[in-house]
């Protein structure tokens, strides 16, 4: 018996029933959906008000859209889900494309216009994998004889529906002023991780201009012809898709906003696994990722003043050797004129981490620091007495750097590049202090650029980490060579002692 797919019409056409998204997920595209999915496709998607549902289903809906009855039809227009990390959300937002590209009447879309169901990625990158899901889905469905070779491609593919129209389902980066949307009719915008576009006030792009997700909604409206979906875990900063959540979760009016934590909507064993693990690891950051706790918008303290407290040891005294069966390198922070030069070792037995030795010298006003006194004088015999063979910096003044650590027989390593070098190693060093893992003299400059270190979350994705200038406690320049021994040790940066060590009792 041959299988008859049922789409939209167009005014040459008559009118067929459309197949519920929800029906078109299971009989189609042949998705088994989890509860929470079923309840939040058939209010958002198919049109079920709340107050429909068996009591069950109601008390899920509740728990996704606040106590809602019913919801207005201008609501329905624009929706936007706040789901966790793992919890099936691409693969949605795929298949419903793929649906509205089927079902979708084209009445309003003109003779020769090309209609899209478009989702809108934060980078291309994203972007294909969306794409890549999408095309799957529709290879192992009843579909794929629909689908036009000549338009199948990384940037897309297109539909030639049973009326004669052609519908194209594309995947584009976030753009500037939303170009990436022009030249088409859309019948379905996804924004896919929308908090994460880029902010005006934030972050800008290749060409130097923000990209919001309030720009690429702006630049799809006059040429929307069908819903329009925002979907994200939340990030801390202001943009479009928070706003709208704020203002419509549990009270729609302008937009119906859904909030689901990873577990609730993909309930698994695997997924609970991965979400324990990144609890025990970074706490914060799982709640946001995998149970939405969106979190507060600005500033705060990277490392918390309790475990800063915790690790620093009033007994001790500022140098230590360390002990047989260690490991140990060097970090380092070249400043010359403005900012303080410091280098420290760093030593590790078994799982744990000690600051030996630091050393900070400042430049006197209008006397900056040389680079061979710094690193001749002050560098080398620290490293030396500590048997660490390189010191790990960024790359600020390197080629002068190796030219006098190569002068002394001492390497250099290079720290981590870029944002988000310094967020895994800032990082890093939080989960030692956080673990009691790191230990360190009781030094009053130290601790005071420890607590002094701030993260500030940015549209994108991005986190902003500082050390403010202050009076006393300097730059975070301590700090900085810290960061970079912890994470010279823990990655393998200590040359061949590494090799000598490995054989001694508790070595690496």
């Amino acid at each position: 018996m041959k299988r008859t797919l049922r789409t939209g019409h167009t005014a040459n056409a008559p009118r067929r029933a459309v197949m519920p998204f929800v029906q078109f997920c299971k009989a189609e595209l042949k998705l088994e959906l989890t509860d929470a999915w079923r309840v939040l496709l058939l209010v958002a998607i198919d049109g079920v008000e709340p107050e429909q549902l068996d009591p069950a289903d109601r008390e899920l809906a509740r728990t996704l859209f606040g106590n809602v009855d019913t919801i207005p039809p201008i609501a329905r227009a624009v929706l936007v889900w706040r789901l966790g990390r793992g919890s099936g959300k691409s693969t949605i937002a795929a298949a419903l494309a793929v649906w509205s590209a089927w079902t979708t009447s084209l009445d309003d879309v003109g003779p020769g216009m090309l209609a899209a169901a478009v989702v809108v990625a934060p980078a291309r990158r994203t972007a294909g994998i969306w794409l890549r899901v999408a095309r799957e889905l529709v290879r192992g469905s009843a579909l794929e004889r629909y689908v036009e070779k000549k338009s199948d491609n990384t940037e897309g593919f297109t539909l030639r529906r049973p009326d004669g129209r052609a519908v194209a389902l594309m995947a584009v980066a976030a753009s500037r002023g939303g170009a990436s949307l022009r030249g088409f009719d859309i019948i379905a915008l996804v924004l896919d991780e929308s908090e994460f576009f880029a902010s005006n006030e934030d972050v800008a792009s290749a060409d130097g201009y923000a990209i919001s997700d309030r720009d690429m909604f702006a630049a799809a409206m006059p040429r929307l012809r069908g819903k329009a979906v925002f979907i994200s875990t939340p990030w801390p900063t202001e943009n479009l898709t928070a706003e709208l959540f704020d203002r419509n979760h549990g009270k729609p009016t302008d937009a119906l906003a859904a909030e689901g934590s990873s577990l609730f909507m993909r309930p698994s064993d695997r997924l609970k696994q991965i979400v324990e693990q990144e609890l025990a690891r970074d706490n914060d950051t799982a709640m946001r990722e995998f149970f939405v706790k969106a979190g507060v918008v600005g500033s705060s303290r990277l490392f918390d003043g309790p475990s800063v407290d915790a690790c620093a040891d009033e007994t001790r005294p500022l140098v230590v050797i360390a002990p047989p069966g260690s490991v140990v390198a060097g970090g380092g922070d070249l400043g010359l004129e403005r900012d303080s030069s410091v280098a420290c070792a760093v030593g590790r037995l078994d799982d744990r981490f000690t600051l030996l030795e630091f050393d900070e010298v400042r430049p006197a006003k209008g006397q900056p620091l040389t680079p061979g006194y710094v690193i001749r004088e002050r560098f080398a015999p620290l490293l030396q007495r500590h048997r660490a063979p390189s010191i790990m910096m960024d790359a600020h003044y390197r080629q002068s750097a190796v030219e006098h650590l190569s002068a002394v027989s001492l390497g250099m390593d290079d720290a981590p590049a870029g944002s988000q070098g310094k967020y895994d190693s800032y990082m890093f060093l939080r989960s030692l202090l956080r673990e009691c893992r790191i230990t360190y003299p009781a030094s009053p400059r130290l601790k005071a650029q420890l607590r002094a270190v701030t993260t500030t979350p940015l549209a994108g994705g991005l986190v902003r980490i500082s050390s403010p200038r202050r009076a006393g406690s300097g730059h975070g320049d301590i700090v900085s060579a810290l960061v970079c021994a912890c994470w010279n040790l823990q990655n393998g940066g200590f040359g061949d002692y590494a090799g000598m060590m490995r054989d001694l009792p508790g070595g690496f």
